[in-house]
């Protein structure tokens, strides 16, 4: 130790004897606190120190309020189309539609009418004019013997085997005629022959019978002199547009003829005959 350095003993016990000039001797009571001093700056932060285990979760806090909608989303795919449901019960009945116009008229009811000769053929006959002398009639299947003509376009059905005739069982109009003919063997004619068919009326309670001119349809192409034609060789002829009424009542017969031009006027001659009458009814 220099001079002048302080020395310091701390005791409870010291005895202390102090001769002049020796030294100067300071007691003080080191128990008795002093003042706070000013507080010193803060220190460095120390190192972190090891997490300690988590605590027990709180309890759930109050709900907070709706937050705001957000934008809506982009459109998924459309997913795949499920079963059909089952139908519903039916719906109550719609009231009427307002009734549509009237249609146009339609056509008149109509009778047809069908005749042939079937096996037994029809021989009619001209005479030296070449205008028919003899016809026949025929209903369907079969023809009457040759009737003669008492003129030119009356007969009279004086023969078992001539009633071959229809009555009309309501008024109508013949419109049209539809005619087939045929050979019934192989021939060469001797004059031009074109076979027709007509029909013929009489009133209620006759036997006297009127050809209508205008009912008379010929083949349209006859069977040529001079040439040879074979068994069943046929021809055809038609009208149409006609307007012959007819009365209930009317007596009908289908008239079966020829007529004749070149050569040999005079002729007897088998054919085969069939078609069809149509009558407008009203």
């Amino acid at each position: 130790m220099g001079y002048g350095d302080n020395l310091i003993f701390e005791s409870t016990t010291l005895d202390i004897t102090v001769s002049e000039g020796s030294a100067i001797v300071t007691i003080e009571d080191t128990n008795l606190t002093g003042p706070t001093g000013p507080t010193g700056p803060e220190g460095a932060t120390g190192p972190t120190g090891v997490t300690g285990s988590e605590g027990t979760t709180g309890p759930t806090g109050v709900t907070g309020s709706e937050g705001a909608t957000g934008p809506t989303g982009a459109t998924g795919p459309t997913g795949v189309t499920g079963s059909e449901g089952a139908t519903g019960p039916q719906g109550d009945t719609g009231p009427t539609g307002v009734t549509g116009p009237e249609g146009p008229t339609g056509p008149n009811a109509s009778l047809v009418i069908p005749f042939a000769t079937g096996y037994v053929s029809a021989t009619p006959a001209t005479n030296a004019s070449g205008v028919s002398s003899a016809i026949s009639l025929t209903g369907f299947g079969e023809s009457a013997t040759t009737l003669a003509l008492t003129t030119p376009t009356t007969f009279s059905i004086n023969t078992a085997d001539g009633y071959y005739t229809f009555t009309m069982p309501i008024e109508g109009t013949l419109t049209s005629i539809y005619a087939n003919f045929s050979t019934v063997a192989g021939f060469t004619p001797s004059s031009n022959i074109t076979l027709y068919v007509a029909i013929a009326t009489a009133p209620s309670n006759s036997m006297d019978y009127t050809i209508v001119s205008g009912s008379i349809t010929p083949a349209s192409q006859p069977y040529a002199l001079g040439t040879a034609y074979p068994i069943y060789t046929p021809r055809a002829g038609f009208s149409t547009g006609l307007s012959i009424p007819l009365s209930a009542g009317d007596q009908v017969a289908i008239v079966l003829g020829f007529t004749t031009s070149g050569g040999t006027l005079a002729q007897s001659l088998p054919f085969f005959y069939s078609g069809g009458l149509l009558i407008e009814l009203g």
